[in-house]
């Protein structure tokens, strides 16, 4: 959960681009948080027991998928690379139809949300601006390189900068594309989970940078 939680918001180039956009000590204040905060949640989800709510075929040994082990009258994998190509087919097949289907409605949702919508919506003078834009970040199919200059454009428009923050760790960290994908290894209340994660990780960053900065 750790991994799930921080390698989407940590990744190099997100982090180059904050540096360069938003500067140093707003990249540290993000990298800080992000970190923090997906070590304490990956902890205390392993602590409550959320590993039940994972789904049993995603735990199941690659070598029991299939006729990868052998079956009667099917040829067993000739060599290791043959069992990977099996285990990897089988596992695409099985998310392609999240994956096709969180593509299509992501595009769908980014490409009828107007950037003046959002900047007026999350701007300084809304108390809420912060949480709305958390929220509104989830459903952008966004690739994380490419939302630090959307947020950079937004924040000219008049958007907060701590809803700016808030929104590149809900569309980085919970984009709905990933979240449709995780759908089909996890069960619902470890979906609600990551979900609440991020929510509050990009909130809590909002809040407390528009406090700071």
């Amino acid at each position: 959960m750790v991994f799930l939680f921080a390698s989407p918001l940590l990744n190099p180039i997100i982090i180059g681009l904050f540096a360069v956009t938003l500067g140093l000590d707003v990249t540290l204040f993000y990298f800080v948080v992000a970190m923090s905060v997906s070590i304490v949640a990956g902890y205390s989800l392993e602590k409550l027991g959320f590993e039940r709510y994972i789904k049993s075929d995603a735990l199941v040994e690659p070598e029991s998928k299939g006729c990868a082990s052998g079956c009667p009258g099917v040829k067993a994998p000739a060599n290791k690379w043959e069992r990977i190509w099996l285990t990897t087919w089988a596992d695409f097949k099985t998310v392609l139809p999240y994956l096709i289907g969180g593509i299509a409605l992501g595009s769908m949702i980014y490409g009828f949300m107007p950037t003046e919508f959002v900047a007026r919506v999350a701007s300084d003078s809304n108390p809420f601006a912060v949480p709305i834009a958390a929220v509104i970040g989830i459903p952008l199919y966004i690739r994380a390189e490419a939302v630090i200059p959307l947020s950079a454009a937004l924040a000219a428009k008049g958007m907060g900068l701590g809803a700016v923050m808030a929104l590149i760790i809900g569309s980085a960290g919970a984009r709905l594309t990933e979240v449709i994908l995780l759908k089909s290894i996890f069960r619902n209340q470890m979906i609600f989970a990551f979900l609440a994660v991020i929510l509050g990780m990009a909130m809590s960053a909002g809040y407390i940078h528009s406090y700071l900065f």
